[in-house]
């Protein structure tokens, strides 16, 4: 994605929309849940299941 799409992607997430996004890199800020076990992630799946309630 280029920088007008994440762009718009921040400003509907802004406006209260949720949105999903693949992609092989995030942005800055974005929070990131991965579907591969990568042991240096452990920090980054436990910030998402506390944030979201679910894995």
């Amino acid at each position: 994605m280029g920088a007008e799409s994440w762009a718009l992607v921040w400003s509907l997430a802004d406006a209260g929309t949720t949105v999903l996004a693949v992609c092989s890199e995030a942005p800055v800020g974005a929070l990131r849940v991965s579907t591969h076990d990568n042991p240096d992630q452990g920090e980054e799946k436990a910030d998402a299941l506390a944030e979201t309630g679910r894995a």
